[in-house]
């Protein structure tokens, strides 16, 4: 025999190798991790979807939607501004009645005094129930005012006014409407209530709206059927 067939002989047979730990426990952590992610996901978007629920209400006055939550009220809403003077309405009327739309622009002095009725209007134009688009715009044209009103890029109503109707020496009020609102049709539904300043006689330099009697009110009212 052999150096080599003798070695050969009394070597023992080679150990079949055992499944590794480390491969194992490589895979397990590896399913743990996909488990857990898939469970983060879930609680982050829950979360997520719960926060975004709480901030809708907000976010929807911010983007100045009209909504309709009791349908026989009022709904309007002002358009987002694109300047100061940017008078926009989306307004809501509702079925089954008649209404008008009033514009006043004098007789505002007796109206600052608590308990005197507002000034009546100087033009009227019928309203359809339903969504309207309602702009208000006043501009000076050389030496008179220009007013107007539209419903639905229409214009209903316009009057102009002199010069003096308003001197630019500032003003009170103004939208009545900002983020969405609604209101019984048992009342008017006001949109617009401006006074023009004036100057005061005794005091030199200042100007107040307390004995002015030009402005703006624009409103909504519920005719009798």
């Amino acid at each position: 025999m052999t150096t080599d067939e003798k070695f050969a002989a009394e070597s023992p047979a080679p150990t079949p190798p055992r499944p590794s730990l480390m491969r194992f426990s490589l895979f397990t952590l590896m399913s743990a991790t996909a488990v857990f992610a898939v469970w983060m996901a879930f609680f982050l978007t829950a979360r997520e979807t719960k926060r975004m629920e709480l901030m809708l209400p907000s976010l929807r006055n911010l983007a100045r939607e009209l909504r309709v939550d009791v349908p026989s009220w009022y709904a309007a809403v002002r358009h987002q501004e694109l300047s100061d003077d940017d008078f926009r309405w989306r307004v809501y009327l509702p079925p089954d009645h008649k209404y008008q739309l009033c514009l006043a622009s004098r007789n505002f002095m007796t109206y600052m005094h608590p308990g005197e009725e507002k000034p009546a209007p100087s033009l009227v134009a019928p309203s359809a129930p339903g969504e309207h688009e309602v702009t208000l715009n006043y501009y000076k044209v050389e030496e008179e005012w220009i007013i107007q009103v539209s419903v639905d890029d229409q214009i209903v109503m316009q009057e102009s006014q002199p010069a003096d109707w308003n001197l630019g020496l500032g003003s009170s009020g103004g939208s009545k409407i900002d983020t969405n609102r609604q209101f019984s049709i048992e009342e008017p539904l006001e949109l617009f209530d401006r006074v023009f300043s004036v100057p005061l006689p005794d005091q030199p330099n200042s100007s107040s709206t307390q004995r002015s009697e030009t402005g703006l009110r624009l409103w909504v009212e519920t005719l009798e059927r």
